[in-house]
């Protein structure tokens, strides 16, 4: 029975980890594009990191949640199956209230509106954010997102990763960095090229005032 203990452990434990690193990739893919006129390489790199670490941060609420459910079924390492997850929100609301809060639009949005209202930069909500919205397409059944919370309206996502076999997890994150690293040398072009892509302003009234004087 331990051995069959140790397999969902490690299955489990590569999917969690996968999972962060899929938000991760993602988040430092919205950090970069919101970052690419930066041209101090070396601060740009943190803050992309940045990026993935607060993409990748909403599912730390999961964590006493994941024990808790591991720990009642006395699973190895009070790592849960996905059998446990049956349930368990609705019989535990006040574990599950971690992760719906860190996973609600209208923080995000409240939190963004702060940052708006002080000046503040604003690409660190968007990579919050886009941990979400891959979370409201991907999450289904029992883990269905509440986009809304407060206001409990559960969202239906279209697919469910955590069913993928390792392989598609691995293929599916392997697709991801290697976006990010196109991306990455995009922005790398458009840092260096960016000023002959834009007429200079003279050049957009230019020709308004040839035909102004022409007309008298």
């Amino acid at each position: 029975m331990l051995g069959v203990d140790r397999c969902f452990f490690y299955t489990l434990g590569f999917r969690a980890f996968v999972d962060i690193i899929s938000h991760a990739l993602i988040g430092a893919i919205v950090a970069q594009f919101c970052l690419w006129k930066m041209d101090d390489s070396a601060k740009r790199k943190k803050l992309v990191v940045i990026g993935a670490l607060l993409a990748a941060a909403p599912d730390i609420a999961n964590i006493p949640l994941y024990l808790h459910l591991g720990a009642i079924n006395e699973r190895f390492l009070w790592i849960p199956y996905h059998s446990d997850w049956d349930g368990h929100r609705a019989a535990y609301p006040m574990m599950a209230i971690g992760w719906e809060i860190t996973h609600s639009l209208i923080l995000v949005t409240l939190v963004g509106y702060f940052l708006y209202r002080k000046k503040y930069a604003l690409w660190p909500v968007l990579c919050w954010a886009s941990h979400l919205f891959v979370d409201i397409l991907a999450h289904t059944g029992e883990w269905a997102s509440v986009p809304l919370w407060p206001i409990y309206l559960k969202v239906e996502g279209f697919d469910d990763p955590w069913k993928w076999p390792p392989s598609a997890w691995l293929f599916s994150n392997v697709v991801l960095f290697v976006v990010f690293y196109l991306i990455s040398k995009y922005m790398e072009s458009w840092r260096i090229n960016y000023p002959d892509y834009l007429l200079p302003v003279e050049a957009w009234h230019q020709g308004w005032e040839s035909s102004h004087d022409a007309q008298g």
